[in-house]
This record gives C-alpha cells, sequence and structure tokens, in this order.
C-alpha cells in the first residue's frame, strides 16, 4: 500500500524555519573570523529573512489553502538564503 505524504502544519513549518535560524546563529556565533560588528549585521539579515519567511509562509497559506506548495517554496527561498552566506562565508 502506497504511504500518502504527510501533510505539514503552517506551525511545524515555522518550527523548521527557527530551527534553521537557530543553527545559521549558532554558525555565525561559532565562527572567530567574524568580527562583531559584522556579527550583529549578519544577525539582523537572519532575522529579517526568517520574519519574511514566516509572513510569506502565511500569506501563501491563506491564499494556497491545503496546498503543500507554500511549504516546497519556502524550503526553496530558505535554501537560497543558506546558500547565500555559504558565498558569503567564503569570500
Amino acid at each position: 500500500m502506497t504511504e500518502l505524504p504527510k501533510m505539514i502544519t503552517v506551525k511545524e513549518t515555522m518550527e523548521d524555519v527557527d530551527l534553521i535560524a537557530r543553527v545559521w546563529r549558532e554558525e555565525i556565533d561559532m565562527n572567530q573570523s567574524i568580527t562583531p560588528e559584522l556579527r550583529a549585521a549578519i544577525h539582523a539579515v537572519v532575522d529579517e529573512k526568517v520574519l519574511d519567511a514566516k509572513e510569506r509562509l502565511l500569506r501563501a497559506r491563506t491564499h494556497e489553502p491545503d496546498t503543500p506548495h507554500a511549504h516546497a517554496t519556502l524550503r526553496e527561498r530558505m535554501q537560497v538564503i543558506d546558500r547565500a552566506f555559504e558565498k558569503a562565508a567564503k569570500r
């Protein structure tokens, strides 16, 4: 019997966003090559991106009820942000 995909709630997805952001913040704080000024700026960007992602998630949920599309879009956006941080760290 084929197993149906698990529906992810908005709350669960927002918790995923918070977890990803927490991991990023820990990585930022652990990296000793980042100056305190830059660290504060990066944390501000992460906070902004987390709020933006949550807002987009809620907007997508409101306009597209019961669609997994909102979750895929959010995960893709978070991956883009993650790649940008990785690219910035290599500089």
